[in-house]
């Protein structure tokens, strides 16, 4: 009993220990997402345009028409803002999924089923106030700009103050961060994240 006592302070202790380093590196791993995505989507580009070159020197045609590049300047663009609104609900799902792991430790059971209003009672009771957490209003931030993507076809709903971004939303206004902004919102959730998980720790002493 003693001994399945220490493996069950062990798998918390390891788990605690994840988050921490998992988020300590947040705005790393999203900025390294991001530049994977542009040297490959750079790379898929010029062997396009390579393609089409060598198409228009069998039609001997002397330079590739206009439109060429503005197809697959579109196409690009449109990957982009894929891509980006990917990062969000990403960013965001792994957020909630570390909340509710977090609390599972505390509470010894599975937390999924809650929302998040269910999840913010639950750490209370634990005497821990999500909301005066750092960062607590841009990871609200980062739920309402997901629940746009999710719900509403990727346009704001209703005024969205961002602070970590210095950017509001308006009612009608297309969800759409710049790549800056996207590791500025990572490196917020970073220090949420972190002082969750710091918060957590403290309790199970």
């Amino acid at each position: 009993m003693h001994e399945c006592k220490e493996l069950e302070i062990d798998h918390i202790d390891t788990a605690l220990k994840t988050y921490e380093v998992f988020f300590a590196d947040y705005a790393r791993r999203y900025r390294a997402m991001i530049n994977t995505f542009n040297e490959g989507l750079e790379e898929i580009r010029g062997q396009s345009l390579m393609q089409i070159q060598e198409n228009d020197l069998e039609k001997e045609r002397k330079e590739i028409p206009d439109d060429g590049f503005s197809i697959l300047d579109d196409m690009d663009n449109v990957d982009g803002r894929l891509f980006k609104v990917c990062i969000i609900a990403t960013m965001y799902s792994e957020t909630e999924l570390g909340l509710k792991d977090l609390l599972g430790h505390l509470y010894d059971y599975n937390m999924t089923s809650l929302n998040i209003d269910e999840l913010k009672n639950k750490y209370r009771e634990t005497n821990i106030d999500l909301e005066k957490l750092k960062g607590f209003a841009d990871f609200e931030c980062l739920r309402s700009l997901n629940n746009c993507i999710n719900h509403n076809a990727g346009t704001a709903d209703r005024y969205i103050h961002c602070s970590c971004l210095s950017k509001i939303f308006y009612m009608g206004e297309t969800v759409n961060l710049s790549e800056d902004q996207i590791v500025k919102m990572a490196e917020s959730i970073s220090r949420f994240m972190l002082d969750a998980v710091h918060a957590v720790t403290e309790s199970l002493l």
